[in-house]
């Protein structure tokens, strides 16, 4: 602010360096100097705040249903597969294809298992990881 001529007045206090200092501090917005409870209260940074446990939770349902699906494409690929070949011989490729999709529904098995088990802060830190908010 401007310095006022000696003696000037506003609002019906004289214009003192004190008094300039609360003007511009409540122009920016903070409190006056030495207010009981007064502390600068840092920004929230976003990126830091967990959503909420029914958001999470949504998150984490279709997570697992997009499990599921995957663990029913994966059974039926089983079903219809086998480690031998058209002639009932052992083909090691196939062999090799079969064992890979029993892992695959074994392991997606497991994730579901687990997710099952989480607790509520663990859910919502998986929902915070994988971009919900």
């Amino acid at each position: 602010m401007s310095s006022k001529p000696e003696g000037a007045v506003i609002g019906g206090k004289p214009v003192t360096p004190e008094f300039l200092d609360v003007l511009r501090r409540q122009e920016s917005g903070m409190p006056p100097a030495g207010a009981a409870g007064s502390r600068d209260i840092p920004a929230v940074n976003l990126d830091d705040v967990l959503p909420f446990l029914q958001v999470a939770r949504a998150a984490v349902g279709s997570h697992v249903n997009d499990l599921r699906l995957s663990l029913a494409h994966v059974e039926r690929e089983l079903e219809v597969s086998s480690p031998l070949s058209a002639s009932g011989q052992p083909n090691a490729y196939l062999a090799d294809r079969y064992n890979g999709l029993r892992e695959t529904a074994d392991r997606i098995r497991a994730e579901i298992e687990s997710i099952g088990s989480w607790s509520d802060h663990q859910v919502r830190l998986w929902a915070h990881e994988h971009g919900y908010r």
